[in-house]
């Protein structure tokens, strides 16, 4: 008999993962994440984005306005 496994939510999305829950293309995600318009954690090459963090940043309206120079 095998030992039923515990399954541990993940607490961070892919690129892929994010895109397709916003509805967006990747190109466009990556382009944000290289202007630093979204919140997102580095890992080695990796990208990934904390669930809560983009939760919290879409309930205060995404990215701040752009300033004026």
């Amino acid at each position: 008999m095998t030992e039923a496994k515990t399954m541990i939510p993940r607490v961070t999305l892919t690129v892929d993962e994010l895109a397709a829950m916003l509805g967006v293309e990747r190109k466009s995600l990556y382009s944000c994440v290289k202007r630093g318009k979204i919140p997102h954690i580095r890992i080695g090459r990796s990208i990934r984005f904390s669930r809560k963090r983009i939760e919290r940043w879409l309930e205060e309206g995404g990215p701040p306005p752009r300033a004026r120079r």
